[in-house]
């Protein structure tokens, strides 16, 4: 399916953008063309499922998609399985006052008493020719009101279709998922994002330069209405650094090791009102997100020069998530890469796959995955999506896969034997590694070759 969309159509009276540019038709829905392809091709043919569980991240169209497949089912006039948009039932349904539709918010309306009550009309005749019931965050539904459903789902009315949606699948009951068809909404890329707040800026008639459409797709971050919503408020404030923490001094207290500076510019940009959630996204914002998981002795020249290749590669590539990944037997290590060659290079490779704990004669490659990563702020969504394991721990290596799941772009950088040589899970060459580190600090090298000297004094030799 092409990338190029409508303009979703604006509607009177309404001032925010995310309302007034919501998208109307399938034409218009951008970022979820397998969810289009999907559900236009259903209507088309008439294979409509009498059941959908819409999920993905808040903001990408779940419930907006919903109301469209209402339109697209009642439409008096449909093109090629998509709403007209201009009949009375399309111009009802837009303006929330058809009875051909009833939607719910499951977190406010979460009763069994809720449940049953739709059910009961459920059975009921309709102007259209379906019914379609609309549920938002249905995840929140108590464990009877979830029963009351599921039991509807097993028998449904002919004429009915429910549409089921959430940020939560896994929380919704098993047996619900199993009688719906699941389609899962992806966050948006920020070219498709930039490009879409170009052509709202275009219809509105907006006055916005090139950068504050680039901030508002940052803060978006893949979201269409949290990008819409922050184009409204960069635009009414006239400001972007109204919207955006002054890093400036954090930054330079953390680049000259100055804990107490860091501390002081915390707690200054605490009492301008960013709590520190917003502080730690807007941070990881600014430049790409890196973790050196495994890399106490980032100083090291070796390890220096892997991050920095690593951080080369992300920008590059524009890329979602870089890993390091290094050469090992078959037998010593856990998680596997499934990887592509990446065009041009010899050491970059496309992640299709992550495989954990495979037999050895069943490992796909030998490509490990070496504990340094270097995430876009889209890792945040990917972490909150990843259900915690018997420890109560969420593995990054669960966020990853979500991310090549998606299709995202997650490039591999292999390490040289000189970077590998300074892993943390080689624990011998690691301390060898942290003493020569030590040794060599300008300030404290001397204080530790003594220390180092004296304890050794102190412990016998082995034979």
């Amino acid at each position: 399916m092409s990338d190029a969309r409508a303009t979703p159509t604006s509607l009177d009276g309404v001032t925010s953008l995310y309302r007034r540019f919501r998208p109307g038709r399938f034409a218009e829905l951008r970022g979820q063309d397998h969810v289009v392809r999907a559900l236009q091709g259903a209507v088309k043919n008439d294979r409509i499922s009498h059941a959908y569980l819409f999920s993905g991240p808040r903001g990408t169209g779940k419930t907006t998609t919903a109301r469209i497949l209402a339109k697209a089912l009642n439409c008096e006039n449909p093109i090629d399985g998509d709403a007209c948009a201009v009949c009375d039932s399309c111009l009802a349904i837009a303006k929330g006052a058809s009875l051909d539709v009833v939607e719910l918010d499951a977190a406010s309306n979460n009763g069994v008493d809720d449940i049953r009550d739709i059910i009961a009309g459920a059975w009921h005749g309709t102007p259209g020719t379906w019914k379609v019931y609309i549920f938002d965050e249905v995840h929140q539904l108590s464990k009877a009101a979830s029963a009351a459903l599921l039991k509807t789902l097993e028998e449904p009315p002919p004429h009915v279709v429910f549409v089921l949606a959430t940020t939560d699948p896994h929380k919704v009951l098993p047996t619900i998922r199993s009688r719906t068809q699941h389609l899962e909404f992806r966050l948006i890329g920020a070219d498709t994002l930039a490009t879409l707040l170009h052509d709202v800026k275009s219809a509105a008639g907006l006055s916005a330069d090139d950068e504050t459409i680039e901030a508002a797709v940052r803060l978006g971050r893949g979201s269409a209405r949290d990008a819409l919503s922050a184009l409204d408020q960069l635009i009414a404030t006239g400001s972007i650094s109204e919207t955006q923490p002054e890093f400036d001094p954090l930054l330079h207290a953390l680049v000259h090791d100055d804990a107490v500076e860091a501390l002081r510019s915390l707690a200054v940009l605490a009492r301008e009102g960013w709590d520190p959630e917003q502080l730690a996204e807007n941070f990881a914002g600014e430049e790409p997100f890196l973790v050196a998981l495994g890399d106490s002795i980032l100083g090291l020249n070796a390890v220096s020069r892997a991050v920095s290749r690593m951080a080369d590669v992300f920008d590059a590539k524009r890329a979602s998530c870089v890993i390091a990944v290094e050469e090992v037997p078959a037998e010593e290590t856990s998680n596997y890469g499934i990887v592509q060659p990446e065009a041009g290079s010899d050491d970059v490779f496309r992640v299709v796959n992550l495989v954990e704990k495979p037999a050895p004669k069943d490992a796909p490659s030998n490509l490990a995955i070496a504990g340094r990563y270097i995430f876009s702020p889209v890792i945040f969504d990917m972490i909150r999506r990843v259900k915690p394991d018997q420890r109560n721990e969420i593995q990054l290596t669960d966020a990853i896969q979500f991310m090549c799941d998606e299709g995202r772009r997650v490039l591999a950088v292999k390490l040289t034997p000189e970077e590998k040589r300074y892993d943390i899970g080689n624990f011998p060459s690691y301390f060898e590694s942290f003493v020569e580190f030590a040794l060599a600090d300008p300030l404290y090298g001397a204080d530790f070759r003594v220390a180092l000297e004296r304890l050794l004094a102190k412990t016998p030799a082995k034979v």
